[in-house]
């Protein structure tokens, strides 16, 4: 009875997960950091800059690049909405990388990659951090999106 119960119990715990993950994307606050959000709920919107990341769950570099995302938040929380993508596992989100960097024309064959306004990254190191925050400063004036030219 107690082994029927435990069962239970872990299939409760597990199905509440699925429902909370897909429900209630993982997110940091006020939206300034979207994980794995759907295409169709992005919006390019006139004054704020999407920057587009694919990561790799477990990859260093990429937990790096989504540090440095975090420690601007104070500045250019208002300014940008950072849109993380998982890329390793999620076999939809591989799809939507080739058409990112088709469209930037890139030949992307790894992570972290960073869509800035009209600029991209493969890889990260700290020397970029300085060139992230410049481009960022001036995509906010160009206002280029590449999800305008995925969507046509």
């Amino acid at each position: 009875m107690k082994k029927k119960i435990l069962i239970l119990t872990l299939i409760i715990i597990c199905l509440t997960s699925i429902i909370y993950m897909m429900f209630f994307r993982q997110s940091d606050e006020d939206n300034y950091l979207i994980y794995n959000p759907q295409i169709s709920e992005i919006e390019v919107v006139k004054d704020k800059l999407n920057i587009y990341l694919f990561y790799g769950e477990g990859c260093p570099y990429c937990e790096k690049e989504i540090e440095f995302f975090k420690k601007i938040k104070n500045k250019y929380q208002d300014k940008i909405i950072v849109y993380a993508f998982e890329a390793w596992v999620n076999e939809e989100t591989d799809k939507l990388l080739y058409n990112f960097s088709k469209i930037m024309n890139d030949d992307v064959r790894g992570v972290p990659y960073v869509i800035i306004g009209e600029q991209s990254f493969i890889g990260f190191s700290t020397t970029l951090e300085d060139k992230f925050i410049k481009m960022i400063e001036e995509e906010l004036i160009n206002n280029f999106d590449v999800l305008n030219e995925i969507k046509e």
